[in-house]
């Protein structure tokens, strides 16, 4: 299941301060999609101070479905799930500050990316001071190529090999109550590195 649906108008906001979700289950820990599916915007939602860990969700911890997504000074720690610890699908926005990314799996990638995965028609209005570690081979904001907008299945994007990655900038984790921790690999490349089962661009 879902622990909290925010389904309400595009001019509704709800506000989580000083929050934990952690060993949850099911398709989202924190999901922002209108109730009405023919809607084209949800709601706005907040998140801060907060903390997602260990949580197992076959969507993403937090699921941002063409809602206005503001996350600062949140952690992320030891997350699985198919879209990674943030997904954010259709004409989603994306505002991320001061949020550390620490072993997070998104297991539709294949070891790729497990902090953030946006559809490329997502708007990132701010992504600073964000610190990424283990989390695959893009330690940042995974874009890929939108296929089918609102879908989960991204196969096709992946195995043309088209998306690319946005790194984190930040060297350790601001958040005061987490360890610094410093990349003990070189940071992510803008293209994230291929898997070996990629198709040239026109073979699909």
């Amino acid at each position: 299941g879902i622990s909290v649906n925010a389904g309400a108008n595009s001019d509704s906001l709800a506000t989580f301060v000083d929050c934990a979700w952690m060993r949850h289950t099911g398709k989202s820990a924190l999901q922002v999609k209108h109730i009405d599916p023919e809607c084209d915007h949800s709601m706005s939602v907040r998140v801060q101070n907060c903390i997602f860990t260990e949580n197992s969700m076959t969507e993403a911890v937090i699921l941002n479905s063409a809602g206005n997504l503001d996350v600062d000074k949140t952690l992320f720690l030891d997350n699985i799930a198919q879209g990674g610890a943030v997904s954010v699908l259709g004409d989603g926005e994306l505002s991320f500050t001061s949020n550390c990314f620490v072993n997070n799996t998104a297991e539709l990638l294949v070891g790729l990316a497990g902090a953030i995965l946006v559809e490329e028609s997502t708007t990132i209005e701010k992504n600073e001071d964000n610190f990424g570690l283990n989390n695959g081979d893009c330690n940042g904001i995974y874009i890929f190529l939108e296929r089918n907008s609102g879908s989960t299945d991204h196969s096709e994007s992946l195995l043309l090999c088209e998306d690319s990655c946005v790194p984190f900038e930040a060297t350790s984790c601001a958040i005061a109550t987490f360890p610094t921790h410093s990349p003990a690999v070189t940071p992510s490349p803008t293209t994230v590195t291929k898997p070996p089962y990629c198709l040239p661009p026109g073979t699909m």
